[in-house]
């Protein structure tokens, strides 16, 4: 291409720029400036991040340099401005100016990592998975479970730190790991068990696999002030003695529960029920392997016979004159018994179980035991030369109260275990 005609094509773009120039200044003159198109004009819109409303974004609107007034320059509208993807921004001239101008943005996915995530931190121990309860705030927009986000659990059954992992979906993106805790469940308190002297109690609870350790909480009232005692932290411990208590005062025993967690204790969200040290010596319970209907009738029925029975120092038990003979009249069945070391039936089979029930709760409450006679086999309930057979005019269980203070049995029978208590009482 020849020097002369490159020279004819820059001055006649030259003109034609000159030309813009004049339009454009011949039109402020006169007071009107289109704006479509126009290369003085400069916009600015930031990307938006999705927020599940209607976005409408600051729009800063120069031309040649100098900014315009919404409402006196320009108006703006948008289009698409809500899901993600791209909007735009119709920009309309007013007042000196004209035409319009389109200028895009774009609404991009919300990171979750930027939003209010609300999740309950404790639950109890159930022994199934347990899934923590989570939201999700995008502002005041509540997100919706599987269509905005989802979540994978782990390490949610057994107790300690469970884990909640978020990721984003849809109109959102990023991933967010959450943790909460399961704690271990409310402690249960079996008995307390005081010595002769009233200055020992001997506190004994259920054994929580689920926990690492256990709080003793001591106070002179049910619903007193509750010191801490004494932090069990072997879990597979269930019993522990209250030392040096005045025998003058009732006291009242509540337990709490907890794991270790980060080395940092969590508590089980509620304690014990309070057990106050009401005198009770011994217990024992004892259940059969048989679940008969009629014997555990008459499991009731010998129950019933000693229950609420008081000894004085120095008076005895004896299961001739308290539970005597077993008879229909007296609302005994026929069950299965032992009869010349083998398996028979007979009437109020069975009533042995509560004889030993008591037999082996008053050893453990030091009683005097003046006659007590073996099974000729083996029985369900517990091991041989552990039980106290009984048959009327032949083989009795005397128990004599041998302490300084009067004694109270209680006993019951549900389904197929027997339960006998031993307390100190007043009488």
């Amino acid at each position: 291409m020849s020097r002369k005609i490159l020279q004819k094509i820059s001055i006649t773009l030259l003109m034609v720029l000159i030309l813009q120039v004049l339009s454009i200044n011949i039109s402020l003159a006169f007071g009107e400036i289109d704006i479509s198109d126009n290369p003085l004009l400069e916009v600015q819109i930031l990307d938006q991040e999705f927020t599940g409303k209607i976005i409408e974004p600051e729009v800063i609107v120069k031309y040649n340099d100098e900014n315009l007034i919404l409402g006196e320059d320009y108006t703006v509208e948008y289009y698409n401005n809500k899901d993600i993807g791209i909007a735009a921004a119709i920009i309309t001239g007013i007042g000196n100016y004209t035409g319009e101008h389109t200028e895009n943005f774009e609404i991009i996915k919300k990171d979750i990592n930027n939003l209010k995530i609300n999740t309950t931190q404790y639950y109890t121990y159930t022994g199934k998975a347990i899934k923590s309860y989570i939201t999700l705030y995008n502002n005041d927009v509540k997100l919706k479970y599987n269509k905005d986000y989802t979540i994978d659990f782990s390490k949610n059954i057994n107790t300690g730190k469970a884990k909640a992992k978020i990721k984003g979906i849809g109109n959102y993106t990023g991933t967010k790991t959450t943790y909460y805790y399961i704690i271990p469940k409310k402690a249960k308190i079996n008995n307390i068990i005081m010595n002769d002297s009233k200055t020992q109690a001997t506190i004994n609870w259920e054994k929580d696999k689920q926990a690492s350790g256990y709080i003793i909480y001591q106070a002179t009232s049910r619903d007193g002030n509750y010191k801490k005692i004494k932090n069990i932290s072997d879990r597979n411990r269930t019993q522990y003695k209250a030392k040096n208590l005045n025998k003058k005062k009732t006291y009242y025993f509540k337990i709490r529960s907890y794991k270790l967690v980060d080395n940092k204790r969590k508590y089980s969200q509620k304690y014990s029920n309070p057990k106050t040290n009401e005198g009770l010596i011994a217990e024992i319970t004892l259940t059969s392997t048989s679940n008969s209907y009629n014997r555990n009738i008459n499991l009731r029925q010998a129950s019933k016979a000693i229950n609420g029975l008081k000894l004085k120092p120095g008076e005895s038990f004896n299961w001739f004159k308290v539970v005597g003979p077993t008879s229909a009249k007296k609302g005994y069945k026929v069950a299965a018994i032992f009869k010349n070391k083998k398996h028979a039936m007979g009437m109020g089979g069975g009533i042995c179980q509560v004889s030993t029930t008591l037999y082996q709760a008053s050893l453990k409450a030091k009683l005097k035991i003046v006659e007590r006679h073996q099974h000729s086999l083996p029985v369900t309930y517990t091991t041989l030369g552990k039980d106290a057979t009984v048959t009327y005019g032949a083989n009795n269980l005397i128990v004599r109260n041998n302490k300084k203070f009067a004694i109270k049995f209680v006993t019951y029978s549900k389904g197929r275990s027997t339960t006998c208590k031993i307390y100190r009482v007043n009488y």
